[in-house]
């Protein structure tokens, strides 16, 4: 863990490479995976709030050819998660949710709990 970036995807890496075999690139695909899930789900929602759920449906599929998406999601960067986090954030649909903010404070806020400074200002 580091007390710079937000550990949430750290975390799950570390679950996933503890339950299957010991190989990081196992783990760093299917984390990749889920939050790329999670990025197309969030997308399709902003997409259908703001349009219509044609236009929700090509948001998403367009979020998945963009280049640097395809290429984050073979190699542990916590650019796709962290893009994710932030669409599923920005919905709005679920703001008033209290699994959402719970998960939203530990996600942006548990280095601040572990007694770690935070980053340099």
């Amino acid at each position: 863990m580091d007390n710079y970036y937000p550990p949430l995807a750290t975390l799950a890496t570390s679950v996933f490479y503890f339950f299957l075999p010991p190989d990081i690139d196992t783990a760093t695909w299917i984390l990749n995976q889920l939050f790329l899930g999670l990025l197309m789900l969030a997308v399709y929602r902003l997409g259908t709030h703001l349009y219509s759920p044609e236009i929700g449906l090509l948001a998403a599929v367009a979020v998945t050819s963009f280049p640097i998406i395809i290429d984050q999601s073979r190699i542990f960067m916590l650019d796709i998660p962290t893009t994710a986090m932030t669409a599923w954030a920005r919905t709005d649909l679920r703001a008033c949710d209290p699994h959402q903010m719970v998960l939203s404070f530990f996600y942006f806020s548990a280095p601040d709990l572990s007694g770690c400074p935070g980053p340099p200002c």
